[in-house]
């Protein structure tokens, strides 16, 4: 990791543009203390989106708390960590009939505020691409704007395309909606890292 240059620039910029001033700005007041969990939340979100997307189209949650705060409590509701995580995960198709049937498994705000996080991830999907079809013209692309996660994911894909070069990649709505998804994905991951 420590060798590509995107993941240095990623961790630099982190740390030089978001965690320091926040750290310089708490050391400044009065009381000089604060809560770490949240700012050490941002930093993860932070770094797995910046890693998934690139720096430009990353979240900003060091330095953004009550973007941070909403981004929490709406995953919160949208990917629930209580007994409807088992329904949705290992019975998907009773879970969907069940609600269909008026014996809701999950909560009713659950679909709608996963919809809200489809529509953030959609436009980094796009943009991402983007980013890889300048890199693909051989255009240069700065430190820390690679989209280094999408790039894999999106290559893994390609293989699946029959005869299809990374750079004859030709995506389908399936497929930039199954990219936004993995991305995602990731980053939410790092949420429930961080609670375990």
């Amino acid at each position: 990791l420590a060798s590509s240059p995107h993941i240095r620039e990623i961790i630099r910029n982190l740390m030089v543009n978001r965690l320091i001033p926040v750290l310089d700005k708490v050391a400044a007041s009065p009381g000089g203390a604060i809560n770490v969990l949240p700012i050490t939340q941002g930093i993860i979100f932070d770094c797995t989106s910046a890693f998934a997307f690139g720096i430009p189209l990353s979240l900003n949650f060091v330095l953004d708390a009550e973007a941070r705060t909403k981004w929490l409590e709406q995953f919160a509701v949208a990917f629930p960590t209580d007994q409807s995580s088992f329904w949705l995960r290992e019975h998907p198709v009773l879970t969907k009939y069940l609600c269909m049937l008026g014996i809701p498994l999950v909560s009713n705000e659950m679909a709608p505020a996963r919809r809200e996080f489809e529509s953030w991830a959609l436009p980094k999907v796009d943009s991402a691409e983007e980013v890889l079809k300048k890199r693909d013209r051989g255009e240069i692309i700065e430190a820390g704007t690679l989209p280094v996660l999408y790039d894999a994911i999106r290559t893994d894909m390609a293989k699946f395309q029959a005869g299809a070069q990374k750079a004859g990649f030709k995506m389908t709505e399936s497929e930039r909606r199954e990219l936004a998804s993995e991305c995602l994905d990731h980053i939410g991951k790092c949420l429930q890292h961080t609670h375990d």
